[in-house]
């Protein structure tokens, strides 16, 4: 957990894994928000 590894990058308590985990799985949210609204939006009629 980000909020009570102790230390900064280069520690090894995963500060700077656990930031780009937080980032892409955000990403991934978004793109596959985006993804599945456009696959819905040409299906209705």
């Amino acid at each position: 957990m980000i909020a009570t590894a102790d230390g900064g990058p280069g520690t090894g308590n995963g500060i700077v894994g656990g930031y780009a985990a937080l980032f892409l799985g955000l990403t991934g949210v978004v793109l596959g928000g985006s993804a599945l609204a456009r696959g819905r939006g040409g299906r209705r009629a």
